[in-house]
């Protein structure tokens, strides 16, 4: 007569574990090369009266312009938005659509937690001290 030990509770470890190893896999501790949107403004455009809005998405970065009234915000009509992708380092935007202030497809673009740095611009995070002032400068309520 032989005897079989069950092992209970075992395929209930290991599908645990494999749970485990799948969520930590994901997590990316919310650094500057995460996947979270993070928008970044400027004063751009002939004399300042733009605002110029980077939004950066992982590796994906895009810019846009408004002209502001005040109240709304209006897209910046003769001034064309772009969309391009980072490099590995973040430090280089390679334009897919190249916006009118670019000069070239691949241009300088320093990204960090709190500002962009682009054709001579630092962008402040939206939200920081900075920003609030850019926007406020300009009549814009976003």
């Amino acid at each position: 007569m032989t005897t079989t030990n069950k092992r209970r509770g075992t395929p209930a470890l290991a599908i645990g574990a494999v749970a485990l190893m799948l969520a930590l896999a994901g997590c990316n501790g919310g650094s500057a090369t995460g996947s979270s949107k993070t928008e970044y403004v400027a004063s751009t455009g002939s004399g300042g009266g733009a605002l110029g809005v980077i939004t950066v998405d992982g590796k994906q970065a895009s810019m846009q312009f408004y002209y502001c009234n005040g109240t709304t915000r209006v897209a910046g009509g003769s001034l064309t938005p772009g969309t391009g992708e980072l490099d590995d380092s973040r430090t280089h935007v390679t334009w897919t659509t190249k916006p009118n202030m670019a000069d070239n497809m691949v241009e300088s673009m320093t990204v960090t937690d709190n500002s962009v740095s682009y054709s001579g611009s630092a962008y402040a995070k939206r939200g920081s001290d900075a920003a609030k002032a850019t926007e406020a400068n300009l009549g814009c309520k976003l």
